[in-house]
């Protein structure tokens, strides 16, 4: 993939092979640039524009042109407590001369999943550090742009050729020439020549007069001879110099091939062949023709004085005939080989000044290539390094893991300046002295503060007003996300969603797809800016920041409700979701749902992992959940079942966002029940109204607006998570965001909450579960029921009893 800027720049590089334009005809330039395969050189620059071709390393003989690029893949894996870096074709790695070649571009093509660019590229460079002393040996991510290969492999095109340039120039012949131009007259102008022409001209003298083998042609009248002689005579000339232009053309780029043939090239480039130049010819051919025929006229204006006019008046000639002719060759050569002298001096100053054009030609086209390739040329390997191990050492910083508050930082670059911004989750005046005090900090940076609003304070800010979006268009943005969001999250670490939406576009509303991100001016240690378009579509940048629920209060009952508090007992926060049966070995049992990092110590690893709990040893993993979570210095929290399937990550053969566990209660639910049907997003109309209903722990019973169904939330790990280290995220796929209408939809201890389909306000189908939301704007993000009921094998139920809400 290539940004559309480098596309532009290689489709113009044909401009730069130009020479410039020659009204006098003086250069072969041309020619010589395209002996040595300009043309060739110049396509295959164009054609990265439209795709980055990788050579099979298995294939690599030693004999590809420079820019020639194979990869080396690499995957990257998050292991518990770090990256691991893991060949695909070990085999690759094996052949020596592949990874010394200077000639062959080789690229560790790095793989991964829901890890950060940045960081996956730096573990591998550490990895290979000895390696990267080669100057082709490259570095890419699979998500980036290929734009620093393809200039590379560029700008290694275009050095060859300047290399090239460079042999021409020095093998133009100078000093030679007068040797090579007085040959050339030598053996072009000889009497067998001049004769041989002058027999096979073939006149037309207002009709077919011919050659020496054609029929006698008999003229009476001396006009008409003269006029049939000056024919004869120019026309030999003509031939005679376009016979001396081409020798002189040969015996030069012969000497030229000769002369590159002997350097320090390639075989191939060694035994170069120059097509012998037609401007060259023909230039030359027209200016000694020129000279040679004001040589001829005065002598051909006296040539037949008194006593031969009336020879010719009463003798007839037979211009056909090999006497006539010879003696008109004869007469010709006598009259080129009296001047010949200054024939060759001329032809000399001419050669010359054309060899010395030709090499200001090709001088200003290795200018051009020069100006060109700086355009292609790309930061040094060891420059990059520094820029992300600045990135590692804001990561790094001792202590920093000390201060409960800190939920995250990003370092980069603002305007030009080196900023530190520091999200915390209260005004804590300790935290924001350390940092700023911080000595492992440098100088220069200006450190910036944010304190995250609570989840339980009233937001004031306007909503966005939602502009009726085209279900067909709808689907194509849908699609966008769903190609480019983890593309997204691991280039750009302060992006934390991306959603649909409608955005002022010089005066017309136009969708768009929305990307919230925590800084929309910074741009992040070793990433570039934020995009502006994504497949077409502009993007609306926003400043937001994301987390789930958490909180602490709630009844003792052995069955709890949907909506009630529950949670692990040592980290208890949040709510009970959707009341749940499966059946396992033959029995039916029942529990009810609730978001996996609620419920799962060991969610961050089946996210990783992408396996559902029920696929590892689950005996490993007993996960008892309490109704009412362990308050501070409070015993009486109530364990009421453990934790029998979870899963958080992308899942499925579509990769559907899911942040679900289901609990098994230890005291079965024996009461009556209705089975409930998840909601069919086909059935779903956002253009619609659509008001949806959730129970939470904290805020209870909330109505909200459903906006979409393919919003993508992405969570950055605490600080305390060593994914947060590694450069890891947590993004979910395909999920349903909810807007506030009045008050909060979605607050700390919300998590896991059941979200319905209303009717009047009255519950109809379910259709999610609400595990994350937005700081700035309201609103939640809802992984989709009827997936977490297909990945865990579940019916969805309510209690005949408690069915009125």
């Amino acid at each position: 993939m290539i940004s559309p800027d480098l596309k532009d720049l290689f489709q113009s590089v044909e401009s730069a092979f130009c020479v410039p334009e020659d009204t006098e005809q003086l250069s072969f330039a041309a020619n010589l640039l395209k002996s040595v395969d300009s043309e060739k050189i110049a396509s295959e620059i164009k054609l990265l524009s439209d795709r980055l071709e990788f050579l099979d390393c298995s294939k690599v003989f030693g004999n590809e042109d420079p820019g020639t690029v194979c990869a080396l893949d690499v995957d990257i894996v998050f292991n518990k407590d770090h990256l691991g870096v893991e060949k695909r074709d070990p085999y690759q790695w094996k052949d020596q001369s592949l990874l010394k070649s200077e000639k062959i571009m080789k690229v560790i093509l790095v793989h991964s999943k829901s890890l950060r660019v940045v960081e996956t590229k730096l573990r591998v460079y550490k990895e290979y550090e000895m390696l990267f002393r080669s100057k082709t040996l490259q570095l890419q991510h699979e998500y980036e742009d290929f734009d620093e290969i393809a200039k590379k492999s560029a700008n290694a095109k275009v050095s060859l050729f300047q290399r090239i340039i460079h042999s021409l120039l020095e093998s133009i012949p100078s000093k030679k020439l007068a040797n090579i131009v007085s040959k050339a007259a030598e053996h072009s102008f000889t009497q067998f020549n001049f004769r041989d022409i002058c027999y096979n001209e073939f006149i037309i003298d207002r009709e077919d007069v011919g050659t020496v083998y054609n029929n006698s042609y008999i003229c009476r009248f001396f006009l008409t001879v003269r006029r049939i002689k000056r024919r004869l005579v120019r026309s030999a000339l003509r031939k005679i110099c376009k016979l001396l232009g081409f020798k002189i053309c040969k015996d030069i780029m012969l000497d030229i091939e000769f002369a590159m043939g002997t350097m320090h090239m390639s075989e191939d480039q060694r035994q170069l062949r120059i097509d012998i130049s037609d401007t060259f010819i023909e230039t030359l051919t027209f200016e000694i023709t020129s000279f040679l025929i004001s040589l001829y006229d005065p002598i051909d204006s006296a040539s037949f004085p008194a006593g031969s006019f009336f020879e010719y008046l009463f003798n007839s000639v037979d211009v056909n005939s090999s006497t006539w002719r010879r003696k008109v060759a004869e007469e010709t050569y006598m009259m080129v080989s009296k001047h010949q002298e200054d024939i060759v001096r001329k032809l000399l100053l001419l050669v010359e000044h054309m060899c010395k054009k030709t090499t200001e030609d090709i001088k200003y086209v290795s200018r051009s290539l020069q100006k060109w390739k700086e355009k292609t040329e790309c930061m040094d390997m060891v420059e990059l390094v520094s820029i992300w191990e600045k990135r590692e050492a804001m990561k790094n910083l001792s202590g920093l893991g000390s201060h409960k508050s800190v939920l995250n930082l990003i370092a980069g670059l603002k305007n030009d300046n080196q900023i530190l911004k520091v999200f915390l989750s209260i005004d804590d005046q300790d935290a924001i002295t350390f940092i700023k005090n911080h000595p492992e900090i440098p100088k220069e940076t200006t450190v910036e503060f944010v304190v995250v609003k609570s989840y339980k304070e009233q937001r004031d800010q306007a909503k966005t007003k939602n502009y009726h979006i085209e279900k067909n268009v709808r689907e194509i943005l849908s699609k966008t996300i769903k190609n480019q969001g983890e593309r997204i999250y691991a280039k750009h670490s302060c992006v934390v969603g991306l959603g649909i939406g409608n955005m002022d576009c010089n005066g017309q509303i136009t969708p768009c797809i929305i990307i919230y991100c925590l800084d929309k001016d910074l741009v992040p240690f070793g990433e570039e800016p934020l995009p502006k378009t994504l497949e077409g579509f502009h993007c609306d940048i926003r400043e937001d920041f994301i987390m789930f629920g958490a909180c602490f209060d709630c009844h003792e009952i052995a069955h709890p409700n949907p909506g009630c508090c529950i949670g692990l007992p040592s980290n208890g926060i949040g709510s009970a979701g959707f009341l749940a049966k499966t059946n396992e070995s033959g029995l039916e049992t029942s529990g009810f749902l609730t978001a996996a990092h609620v419920a799962a110590e060991n969610w961050t690893d089946l996210y990783y992992n992408k396996v559902l709990l029920s696929e590892l040893e689950i005996d490993q993993y007993n996960y008892e959940i309490v109704h009412c979570p362990l308050l501070p210095n409070d015993n009486s929290s109530q364990i009421i079942g453990k934790v029998r399937e979870s899963y958080c990550g992308n899942w499925g053969p579509e990769d559907i966002g899911i942040d679900a566990a289901f609990v098994q209660n230890y005291d079965q639910d024996k009461a009556a029940y209705r089975e409930l049907q998840p909601a069919d997003e086909s059935e779903l109309d956002y253009g619609d109204q659509l008001i949806v209903l959730k129970r939470g722990g904290t805020t209870g019973k909330t109505f909200g607006r459903l906006l979409d169904g393919s919003h993508s939330p992405c969570v950055n790990p605490r600080l305390d998570d060593v994914a947060w280290r590694l450069g890891g995220f947590y993004f979910f796929d395909g999920c349903f965001a909810v807007e506030d209408i009045s008050g909060p939809f979605f607050n700390l201890g919300d998590s896991g909450s059941g979200v319905f389909l209303t009717e009047n306000e009255n519950p109809t189908k379910p259709l999610g579960i609400a595990f994350a939301k937005l700081d700035n704007e309201p609103i939640t993000f809802v992984c989709r029921i009827d997936q977490v009921a297909k990945a865990f094998k579940l019916r969805l139920y309510e209690t005949v009893e408690t069915m009125e809400i």
